[in-house]
């Protein structure tokens, strides 16, 4: 689910985008309630992560807004959403407004009688049902991937069989990462698929415990890796264009 995908229900439908419209496409995989700002304390914020705030503990404090933006945009934040102006924090200012435009940093407010609840709960539950359906999605496509296996076939072919099944580019590597079979996929996407999987190839085999899959988003394109494992044998990474979750439904 996008950033923009989270303004056309619950407690968001409706809400400006006051700056940021660049990062419109940024991933947003949880969300969370910002009032503790000093950002340099990363332990409570993570990537991918929309946070609310009504900003409280900076009203009068422009520097130290612009320092939580920074920060946030480090950490890999999906983007902020600002509630209950005028309650607490006047105004948006200008230079706030100006940095999220430069970094491509999602700057939101919410109508001002928007409860933190109406925005958290739908997103929650549009995210639990996205995570549910990738899940029955990647059982299926890895029970379908081993059975081809064992039943020794072409490993293109078997590439070519997934990407049918899938309606999308799909990218298979071996033990080693090395990608050796692939199946509508550009040649630079490729080499950034590969790059994403070595790099993060322990963060995928400790997501591949917990939920199954990782996803990734590269060149604004979301794909689904995880490790092609039967029992106790690893066979290496399979990289499918992700389809669960980018519809409006599940998006």
């Amino acid at each position: 689910m996008r950033v923009k995908d989270v303004l056309e229900f619950g407690g968001l439908a409706g809400a400006r985008i006051v700056a940021g419209r660049g990062g419109l496409d940024n991933l947003v995989e949880t969300v969370s309630v910002l009032e503790v700002t000093e950002t340099q304390n990363t332990q409570f914020i993570f990537e991918n992560q929309l946070l609310i705030s009504a900003l409280y503990s900076v009203k009068d404090d422009i520097v130290s807004q612009l320092d939580m933006i920074e920060g946030l945009y480090k950490s890999k934040c999906a983007g902020i959403v600002i509630c209950h102006l005028e309650f607490w924090l006047k105004s948006i200012d200008k230079s706030v407004i100006d940095l999220c435009d430069k970094l491509g940093f999602p700057l939101i407010l919410a109508a001002s009688d928007t409860a933190y609840t109406d925005i958290i709960i739908p997103i929650n539950d549009r995210l639990l049902k996205i995570y549910s359906e990738r899940q029955n999605y990647s059982l299926e496509i890895q029970s379908k991937l081993i059975e081809l296996i064992i039943a020794n076939n072409d490993i293109q072919d078997i590439c070519n069989f997934i990407s049918h099944a899938s309606n999308g580019s799909v990218v298979i590597l071996d033990i080693n990462n090395k990608i050796v079979a692939t199946k509508k996929i550009s040649k630079n996407n490729i080499k950034k698929i590969e790059k994403f999987c070595i790099d993060n190839f322990n963060r995928i085999n400790e997501e591949h415990r917990s939920s199954l899959s990782t996803v990734a988003c590269l060149e604004g394109n979301e794909y689904i890796i995880q490790p092609i494992v039967s029992g106790l044998e690893y066979f290496g990474l399979m990289v499918v264009e992700g389809h669960v979750g980018t519809s409006e439904a599940s998006s």
